[in-house]
């Protein structure tokens, strides 16, 4: 790759997936030799934010927008990473800093009315492009968006192999004894924000109706309280609500498998993190998640309004048989070169003429 300056603007600095995502591309890229850094373009309020650069108060405030043209003037490419860096990214650097946007949803869950999708059509036409989850979702931005074959690309989330892997027996009893959870137990793990889209209690009334199954439950969120409430209800403290961890791979390490009954999706990293830790999932079927489990992810998949019964027998199936997820193409090694190859692209002579 020719020598390139990239700034990778994220929503805010909280710890979720797309932030994550987005600040992780950065440090690969500059790990690797190339000059990258992930700018936010507003604070979290939470207590474990990320460590980058905050451009201002708010995604659309005239202050922030400002600051992110700034920071552009000095850059070859500006990646959007997320659904609020559209409209920011748009609007502070139009056709001015050539920039892609990174979309990290279902583009057909989120497209909204005839009106909503002329607004982001109108701002995708600003960027040189949109890298998309899966190809699925490439097709739905081509199909509402009129957005080029040219002008898209398939790059799917990533984690790092040498942060998740196999679990040892010995790391799973140490991981068990930490979290307070029975050396014997069958256990299942939810991970992830604790939001109405994730539908964290359809998951906790699903272990629920599995007679001796345990669950732990990592994140925050507005239904903290209720998922709390819920918790208490289900018998023999089954359910352990851990809170926000700064590392999750402890509940990874105490884990059978991961639960995941979200009503809309786009790639859910912790579905990865899961397959390079060796667990199946017992997950809906929304988003990316029918094609991660072409890619090798392994356990169950179940309808996006399944019941939490049915959930359950496919949690005690899972359990049960125990499929062992096959080496998933989500590595850095593999992702971060394809990301290189679309800078390369977006950059090159012919793509500028």
């Amino acid at each position: 790759m020719a020598a390139r300056r990239i700034l990778v603007v994220v929503t805010s600095t909280a710890r979720r997936g797309a932030e994550i995502e987005g600040v992780a591309l950065a440090d690969w890229w500059a790990a690797h030799g190339i000059e990258a850094q992930a700018v936010a373009l507003a604070a979290s309020s939470g207590d474990h934010p990320l460590p980058i650069d905050t451009l201002g108060p708010g995604p659309r405030r005239p202050t922030t927008l400002a600051a992110l043209r700034r920071r552009a003037a000095g850059v070859d490419l500006v990646l959007a990473y997320g659904s609020a860096t559209l409209p920011a990214c748009s609007l502070a650097l139009g056709r001015a800093v050539p920039w892609v946007y990174r979309s990290i949803g279902d583009p057909a869950a989120w497209c909204g009315g005839r009106v909503r999708r002329w607004r982001t059509t109108a701002l995708l036409r600003r960027s040189r492009g949109v890298v998309a989850l899966w190809p699925g979702g490439s097709e739905a931005v081509g199909r509402l968006y009129r957005m080029p074959a040219e002008q898209r690309w398939v790059i799917p989330n990533a984690r790092d192999h040498a942060r998740f892997s196999r679990v040892t027996g010995a790391e799973r009893t140490a991981a068990r004894a930490q979290l307070g959870v029975a050396a014997d137990a069958p256990v299942v793990a939810y991970l992830g924000s604790l939001s109405d889209d994730k539908r964290p209690l359809l998951t906790v009334d699903a272990v629920a109706a599995s007679p001796g199954v345990h669950l732990l439950v990592a994140g925050e969120g507005p239904l903290l309280a209720e998922v709390a409430v819920a918790a208490a209800r289900v018998p023999d403290g089954r359910v352990h609500v851990l809170g926000e961890l700064t590392d999750v791979r402890s509940v990874y390490a105490a884990a059978d498998a991961v639960v995941l009954t979200s009503r809309t999706e786009g790639m859910p990293g912790v579905l990865i993190e899961a397959a390079m830790s060796g667990l199946p999932v017992v997950a809906a079927d929304v988003g990316a998640i029918g094609w991660m489990f072409d890619q090798g992810l392994r356990g169950e998949l179940v309808p996006p309004g399944a019941a939490p019964a049915d959930i359950a027998r496919s949690i005690e199936r899972v359990l049960t048989d125990r499929p062992s997820p096959i080496g998933v193409p989500f590595g850095w090694d593999t992702v971060g070169p394809q990301w290189t190859q679309v800078v390369d692209e977006v950059l090159s002579p012919a793509r500028r003429a």
